[in-house]
């Protein structure tokens, strides 16, 4: 709920708007564009107040209102509209006369912040007008900076934007995972599946049940292929499968698997995997770890839109991710991925807001010498319900075929 992830001064609450509060919103915010002498546009600007579910839940976005407690009061507004992919407008951000001056406002913006980077937006843009001068002074003290963009709003005059992500950090995160797979994860990655042929065998019964049958030739690309588990069995359902990987060692074993089979593998980033395309896909899968692995939130709701714009009509795009929204806790941090005579497997994780810390021990034997090899990388907490509404909001059919074993599979029609 909203009143865990943003948190707002004492005596105050946010909260999910519904269509039912479109009156008291629509007086709120009109109220307080008359104080400042701007006009209200209920026919073109403002008319989202009118259905506040359709115009932002509906299209991915979100629309909060603050209320005091006990009371539930409205005092307060703040929504984000998607504009293009990656791209989020901060509208209806409003405050009573009387709650003004009390932290209020920004307690509003930066769970607007926050909440766009939960959602996976790399970038916000607001219209605000000259006559709101504390309003553009807050935006500025928070890091929004004069944009070239003509407004679209009549009354507005200043067009404003926000990057939200940084392009160091993400080049850091997408470093540190490829050198732990190189490291410590790509040379065991066999052994952790276990017996292969079977493993095969299970998914593509799994691919079967979501209505990925024989492909008959069609295209199909496994983004994060790793060792070829979800390749070799889109080949053996006879799709002709494009696997994208930045795993060199994983790469090579897929190639010595996937011998006579209609298999082309792509040493690349993910993230770029359009430009490997010859043209439309009717399968898209993107399984194991691939998108938590990636380096923002933003990242993994840029690759969904990628994704569902390289289907064709009536292809499936499958996800699946581990659920790290609950987090474990004491003991249960620890966990025994994988054991034998020879090598253990354990790992350990640290929670943070928006990531998960993994720290993976392998103890491997040679004869009588013990060795370990450690190392760590962080992994995106993906809220299901907010990868749901990324593919709605591509205009797939979605279904959520649940939960197991901790792994949460989504998939999207395109119709």
């Amino acid at each position: 709920m909203e009143t865990e992830l943003h948190p707002l001064p004492a005596g105050f609450q946010l909260r999910s708007a519904k269509d039912a509060d479109g009156p008291v919103v629509q007086d709120l915010i009109f109220g307080v564009l008359r104080e400042f002498g701007l006009c209200p546009d209920p026919a073109a600007t403002d008319a989202d107040l009118l259905e506040i579910e359709s115009a932002y839940t509906g299209r991915g976005g979100w629309f909060a209102v603050a209320v005091e407690v006990g009371g539930d009061r409205i005092v307060g507004t703040v929504a984000l509209q998607p504009r293009t992919e990656g791209v989020a407008e901060l509208r209806k951000m409003y405050l009573r006369p009387e709650v003004r001056g009390r932290g209020l406002g920004r307690a509003l913006l930066q769970a607007a912040l926050g909440e766009a980077r939960r959602r996976g937006f790399r970038r916000l843009v607001l219209e605000t007008a000259e006559a709101l001068k504390d309003a553009v002074r807050l935006y500025e003290r928070n890091g929004f900076r004069p944009s070239s963009d003509s407004p679209h709003a009549c009354r507005c005059e200043i067009v404003m934007e926000l990057d939200l992500v940084d392009p160091q950090e993400e080049a850091q995160a997408r470093g540190n995972v490829a050198d732990h797979y190189a490291r410590v994860l790509g040379p065991i990655y066999g052994w952790m599946l276990g017996d292969f042929e079977s493993a095969v065998s299970r998914t593509v019964a799994l691919l079967e049940s979501w209505g990925l049958g024989p492909g008959q030739g069609g295209a199909a690309v496994d983004l994060g292929s790793g060792n070829g588990l979800h390749t070799l069995s889109l080949a053996r359902l006879g799709y002709s499968v494009t696997a994208v990987d930045l795993c060199q060692p994983l790469l090579g074993e897929l190639q010595a698997r996937a011998v006579g089979l209609p298999v082309r593998t792509v040493w690349a980033d993910v993230l770029g995997f359009p430009r490997h395309l010859d043209g439309p896909t009717a399968v898209i899968v993107c399984m194991g770890d691939t998108l938590t692995h990636l380096p923002s939130r933003a990242a993994a709701r840029s690759l969904v839109g990628s994704a569902a714009a390289a289907l064709a009509a009536g292809g499936r795009l499958v996800l699946s991710f581990r659920d790290y929204t609950r987090p474990l806790e004491g003991d249960a941090r620890f966990i025994a991925v994988r054991s034998d005579a020879d090598r253990i497997h354990t790992c350990f994780l640290e929670y943070g807001p928006e990531t998960v810390r993994v720290h993976d021990l392998v103890h491997s034997r040679s004869g009588a010498t013990w060795t370990q090899t450690v190392g760590s990388y962080s992994k995106l907490r993906l809220d299901p319900e907010v990868v749901l509404g990324w593919l709605r909001a591509e205009g797939l059919s979605v279904t959520d075929a649940g939960a197991e074993r901790g792994m949460r599979t989504i998939i999207g029609l395109r119709q």
